[in-house]
């Protein structure tokens, strides 16, 4: 009664020929994932079905995911090129107003004193 409420959906049996070596590999991996070969071929249907029989959808996706961490990196350099450039320019800036100031200073100091 548990397995038929966990699993409502209607299953039908069929029967597949698949290649020896590629048996073995789903062997391989029965033995690792510890569920049987019937649900990792269910699992594998079910994701060819969903990319719409598509195998190059993953390369594209992976691809995407290439070109964006290259174009982040580009984003970051350009980053890091700005922030030097208002970097200098604050510097020069402090630099300017540290002359301003002395001029404002000598100039205070050169106008007469009022008695």
């Amino acid at each position: 009664m548990a397995r038929g409420l966990r699993n409502s959906t209607k299953m039908e049996q069929i029967s597949i020929r698949l290649p020896v070596d590629l048996i073995d590999d789903l062997n391989k991996l029965k033995e690792k994932e510890q569920i049987d070969r019937s649900t990792i071929i269910v699992k594998a249907v079910r994701y060819w079905i969903s990319v719409g029989g598509n195998v190059s959808t993953d390369n594209e996706f992976l691809n995407q995911i290439r070109e964006m961490k290259s174009e982040i990196n580009e984003v970051k350099n350009l980053m890091g090129e700005m922030t030097s450039h208002y970097e200098k320019e604050v510097a020069e800036m402090r630099t300017l107003l540290a002359e301003q100031q002395k001029t404002i200073n000598t100039l205070l100091r050169m106008m007469p004193k009022e008695v």
